[in-house]
Order: C-alpha cells, then structure tokens, then sequence
C-alpha cells in the first residue's frame, strides 16, 4: 500500500507522464481514469498534511426529506395517490406513463418548490452540529446552481452547519469530491456512490426505498443519523 508524501508523489509524477501522452485522447476512458487517480493522489498528499479530516454529505435525501416533497408533486402532476413504498421498484413508464427524462425535466421544474417545501431528515441538524465540531463539512450537491441562494437560505433556516457548499447541476461528484479532498461521502443516490467510492472514497448511503439491491465494495448502507456519527466516529480516527 501507497504511502507517505514522498511516495505519494512518486507515484502522482508517474501517473501525470501517462496521462500527457494521452492528451489527444481527452474523452478516453484510460485518459479520464489517468485524471481521477491523479485526484486521488492529489488528496493523499494533502491528507498526510491536514489534521481534519473532511466529510461530504449530499443534501436531498441525507439533510433533506425531499422524497415525500417530490411524490407528492408527481401526484398532484400525474392525478395519482402513490405513497414512498410504491417507489421501491420505482419504473416511471408504468407508473406515470412516460420515460426517465420526462420524469427528470419534471421534477427540474418544480425543483425551487422541493427545496423550499423539503424539512431536515430526523437527526441531521444536531448530527451535523456535533460532527462539525471535529471534521469539516462540505455539501455537494446535484441541485441546479442557480438556486444557491435558496438552498443557503433554507440551510441557515433549519441551522444547519456546514463549511463549503458545491451544487454541480448534475449528479457526478467524483470530479468535485477529489477537489474537495473529502475523505468520505454520505449519498442516497446508489449510482453516485458507486462513482464516488471507484476513486477509492468510502460512501455512506442513507437507505431508502429507490436505492435498495446490492452495493459496491466501500459503500456501506446506514439506516439514520445516528448510525453515521457512530461510523464516522470509528472509521475517521
């Protein structure tokens, strides 16, 4: 196993000497999976230098209940009474009688309603009030970046903590989360936590009906807000 800072940059050196001669290739996968594991290195090095160690957390479906917000939405939309349960085998064409992207472009419109309509998950506020005082908090998030503004706004509401905040407006985060340097991730969404822990980052997914089946290796599944404390508390000594 890598490591220590010389070692760490022997092996980022070897790795940017591959990656160059790419350079042609940007779209390839080898010249991508070069610049992820340049990424990983990147954090490693600084990881030997920080003392505190830092947590990424999503916001819908981690800090916010914004499931219940977006079914009843659908509902309301679609004239239908469909409840949390009935999205555990969740198929868009069967239940709404139209595909992902329509479903998607939906919910991207009734997106500043989710925000301000959303209430904290059971736990989160004090959790994060508690673990904050030990790591370092960034929220990174698929919200559109143009709500910014709101979604600080219904952080300061509700109180909850925090040191930086990212909305990508889109839902891959390993790119961001090795700028962040973030040393694990706490995520709903089943296909980002399988991208964020292939850059060697261990995910914590918050269970949920739309998320179940088997999980990767370094994705765990928690059930609340206490269950993370009592993770994170044990695996980032």
């Amino acid at each position: 196993m890598v490591s220590g800072i010389s070692e760490l940059k022997i092996y980022f050196r070897m790795i940017n000497k591959q990656a160059n001669l790419l350079t042609d290739q940007r779209n390839s996968p080898s010249y991508v999976e070069l610049k992820l594991w340049q990424g990983c290195l990147i954090c490693g090095i600084k990881g030997e230098q920080q003392k505190m160690k830092k947590i990424g957390v999503d916001i819908d479906g981690v800090i916010a209940d914004s499931q219940p917000v977006i079914i009843e939405k659908l509902n309301r939309f679609f004239g239908k009474s469909y409840s949390l349960a009935d999205f555990a085998n969740f198929d868009p064409q069967e239940m709404f009688g139209i595909d992902r992207k329509q479903l998607d472009e939906i919910i991207m419109q009734k997106e500043l309603e989710i925000i301000e309509e959303a209430v904290p998950l059971p736990g989160s506020v004090e959790s994060l009030g508690e673990l904050i005082k030990d790591y370092h908090i960034q929220i990174v998030s698929a919200r559109t970046s143009a709500y910014l503004g709101q979604t600080s706004n219904w952080l300061e509401k509700y109180k909850i903590p925090y040191h930086g905040l990212s909305l990508l407006g889109q839902h891959d985060k390993r790119s961001r989360c090795l700028d962040l340097c973030v040393d694990i991730f706490i995520e709903d969404n089943k296909k980002n936590a399988r991208q964020i822990s292939s850059c060697g980052i261990p995910v914590l997914l918050m269970d949920a009906a739309y998320n179940q089946g088997l999980l990767p290796q370094m994705v765990t599944r928690v059930y609340n807000w206490d269950e993370i404390r009592d993770y994170i508390a044990k695996y980032l000594k």
